[in-house]
């Protein structure tokens, strides 16, 4: 079964946003702590509200958690929760300008964020992303090899974590 023939219900939209700098590729990622659960990495995104595409939420989560200017290219994995059944669609996206920061507005900074927790959008060489406490793991063990291939095709995977 395809990842898209599950259910749209609490889908999930986002994506990495590339530059190439002196150094090589570098994606941003949003380093994340939460008091009871320590450091950890996640893919800037959130959920598809009503009405809206994935690749529109995906736009959207991207502004609000990012700063950034960047533009879509290409979905790059559909996946599946094992455990939750949720769908999260996930975008390539070319970095344009900015510096990374969370929106004043963004409900990050507006509803969750403080002291016990904590989200910080970072740029992070792409050689580097495999030794983060990253999450869906199974991101963490292929991103490199799949932006470096670039491949046209979304691949589909399925998350248990």
């Amino acid at each position: 079964m395809r990842v898209s023939d599950h259910t749209e219900r609490s889908a999930r939209a986002g994506g990495f946003i590339v530059r190439r700098s002196a150094t090589g590729l570098e994606v941003v990622l949003m380093q994340r702590f939460k008091f009871d659960r320590g450091e950890y990495w996640v893919v800037p995104g959130g959920g598809v509200e009503h009405g809206e595409s994935p690749r529109q939420a995906a736009q959207r989560e991207l502004v609000e958690e990012t700063g950034l200017e960047f533009a879509l290219t290409r979905k790059l994995y559909e996946s599946v929760s094992l455990h939750s059944k949720r769908v999260a669609h996930y975008w390539i996206a070319d970095f344009i300008s900015g510096t990374p920061h969370l929106l004043e507005t963004s409900p990050e900074i507006l509803e969750r964020h403080g002291v016990n927790n904590r989200y910080a959008p970072r740029w992070v060489k792409l050689g580097d992303v495999d030794t983060l406490p990253l999450f869906p793991s199974v991101i963490r063990q292929r991103l490199a090899q799949d932006l470096l291939e670039g491949e046209n095709e979304c691949v589909q995977l399925e998350e248990t974590d």
